[in-house]
């Protein structure tokens, strides 16, 4: 009884089950890496196998973040342009007059002044720093009759208001000899706001209601088109203001472009069929969203754009609005707070959420969400240490390899769990069989120790380093409150289980009848049947472990892995070394009389083999 209590308590235990599921979560997170996916969280490994939302930022994660200035309109006058550096020329498509108007010259100045970014060419080579978008500003300035660093000698600055996601503006207060310049920019709806006039030709005349929503049109028509509009304003005056954020002159507006990542659409499609939902939160102008959006695949021309301006605080929302938030796939002019919103009404509907940003207002909402992703490149330190992970390229395509390793992850997780679990069940249920019937042989403690270290470490390691199913990105994401061993699985380790153990005891059986009949039972000869039969059955029982539906055998991930084949053959040999090595032979009791009985323990092996793959043709367990 002492014996057979150790040996249950030996069979009992899955020894490698600790070390096989840190080690694959840690290969996972150097497989990310190579991708440019910096993960900081174990744990976050496996929670990116049930994501099934995305909210992700548009401008350097959908987009390339190469902001140009592509479009100019001032007071009657408007044209494409296209900024030549290598010849420092603007090159203007439809109205090459507007570089001899005073509002071309006062946009310029406001670009230049009103920009924290950095920009400089030698001929050779550009170096930049700074903001996309005023880089891109710089560059126009760069190509006009006069450098950006000419615009601040002449008026240096002297009061900064910086931009916000709350104001979404940015205004600047410049020295000019005994009086000051303001310069401001910002979204085209909230600079208007601090307008009372606007500069047409050479003269200041009152911006009027009707005028305001003239240009708010305008804005509107090229944001359609997929250009993302500011509006730029200035002022002089001859008293330092502390507060200067009033009654500016509008300048004019410039269009940016960006165009979208060319791997994002087919990155779209494929969360699409994943069963992810993939929602685009911008700052940018509403019509600017969903052009690129469309562009991408993302939105349909008849779906509604939410606005952060309609958006209400969370605990004033109706169950209609949260209707429209869940469904809406663009979210636009959103501030931080909405993003915050956004991932808590996310959760309360059961889904696992991924929010990306780079900014520091961003923090809460990457804390939240049950996957953070920080920005590698653009992202700020404080975004990126609360995030769980970081995007080195800041591309959305990276997410979602994140999300498939993720899933290949937990998939390899359950595979090494069930294969581990129904090894070990397979030895309770032998040795519990041979102590209820009394029967001639039973394994040893020693023996199932040594099963265990043979069998379960490095056929588990090889499935924790699986590559991908071939339709994993094909099938909905597993839900934040399924378990890794649900019932099906349970019910599919049992099965196996017991057909290990009945073809191993059968092998013993086989053995006897065929071979020994005359003999009668030997003890020794019948424990070394069952104790090869069991080691070579788990050892082949590792390629059972692919559950994918109508996949060949042979084309199984399981059986392209190269690491299971390494496995199964040192598995093999470390089991014949017990045979061979006369000192590890005598401890483990082993002594097999002819290749007749070799031939009755790798028939039974592999019948086992068949007998499992059999019931998962049927379908009768997973």
């Amino acid at each position: 009884m002492l014996e057979t209590s150790i040996a249950l308590a030996v069979a009992a235990i899955p020894e490698g089950l600790p070390i096989v599921a840190t080690l694959a979560l840690a290969f996972g997170m150097l497989r990310m890496a190579k991708h440019n996916v910096i993960v900081k969280k174990l744990s976050a490994v496996e929670t990116l196998g049930g994501t099934n939302v995305i909210c992700t930022d548009k401008t350097g994660t959908l987009t390339q973040n190469k902001i140009e200035a592509a479009y100019i309109q001032t007071h009657g006058k408007a044209s494409r342009i296209a900024a030549d550096i290598s010849n420092t020329s603007i090159k203007f498509e439809d109205d090459e007059s507007l570089k001899d108007s005073l509002a071309y010259t006062c946009l310029h100045r406001v670009a230049a002044l009103c920009n924290t970014a950095s920009y400089h060419y030698d001929g050779k080579s550009e170096k930049e720093s700074g903001d996309p978008l005023e880089v891109g500003l710089l560059k126009m300035v760069f190509c006009s009759y006069k450098k950006p660093e000419d615009h601040h000698k002449q008026f240096p600055k002297v009061d900064e208001m910086p931009f916000s996601s709350e104001t979404k503006i940015m205004a600047t207060l410049h020295r000019n000899n005994q009086d000051y310049f303001i310069a401001a920019k910002g979204a085209v709806e909230e600079l208007l706001a601090f307008c009372s006039a606007v500069l047409e030709g050479d003269k200041i005349i009152e911006l009027t209601p009707d005028k305001r929503k003239e240009w708010l049109m305008i804005a509107e028509r090229k944001a359609q088109s997929g250009l993302r509009m500011l509006a730029f304003a200035h002022r002089n005056t001859n008293t330092k203001e502390k507060d200067f954020l009033h009654h500016l002159i509008l300048t004019g507006l410039i269009g940016f472009l960006d165009p979208p990542r060319p791997e994002v659409p087919a990155a779209i499609e494929e969360c699409k069929s994943a069963g992810i939902k993939v929602v685009m939160i911008t700052g940018d102008h509403p019509a600017t969203a969903k052009n690129i959006a469309m562009q991408l695949g993302l939105a349909k021309v008849d779906d509604e754009v939410m606005h952060g301006n309609d958006m209400k605080p969370y605990n004033q929302l109706t169950g209609e609005d949260k209707e429209k938030w869940l469904h809406a796939p663009v979210f636009a002019r959103v501030s931080p707070e909405h993003k915050l919103n956004l991932v808590s009404l996310f959760q309360e509907n059961k889904m696992v959420v991924g929010m990306t940003g780079d900014g520091v207002n961003d923090a809460p909402a990457l804390k939240k969400a049950d996957i953070g992703i920080a920005m590698g490149q653009r992202g700020t330190q404080v975004a990126q240490e609360v995030a769980d992970m970081v995007l080195k390229d800041d591309a959305f395509s990276s997410i979602v390899l994140a999300i498939k390793q993720g899933r290949v992850i937990f998939d390899n997780i359950r595979k090494f769990v069930i294969f581990l679990l129904s090894c070990n069940l397979s030895e309770l249920l032998i040795v519990a069989t041979a102590s209820v019937l009394d029967l001639h042989f039973q394994l040893f403690p020693l023996q199932i120790l040594f099963i265990n270290l043979v069998t379960d470490v490095l056929p588990a390691l090889a499935l924790g380093v699986t590559e991908a199913a071939p339709h994993i990105m094909q099938r909905k994401p597993y839900s934040s409150e399924i378990s890794i061993i649900d019932k099906k699985r349970w019910t599919a380790i049992f099965t196996y289980s017991s057909i290990i153990a009945i073809t191993s005891i059968g092998a013993v059986f086989l053995s006897h009848e065929l071979l020994h009949d005359a003999e009668g039972w030997n003890r020794e000869l019948c424990n070394n049947i069952l104790f090869y039969t069991l080691i070579f059955s788990q050892v082949l029982h590792v390629f059972n472990m692919s559950f994918e539906r109508g996949v060949p055998f042979h084309k199984t991930e399981v059986f392209r892995n190269k690491y299971v084949w390494y496995a199964v053959a040192s598995c093999i040999v470390l089991a014949m070394v017990s045979y061979w090595v006369v000192p590890v032979r005598n401890v483990l009791e082993v002594t097999i009389y002819g290749w007749k009985d070799w031939a009755v323990v790798v028939i039974a092996s592999f019948l086992s083999l068949l007998l499992i793959q059999f019931t998962k043709r049927m379908k009768w367990v997973i």
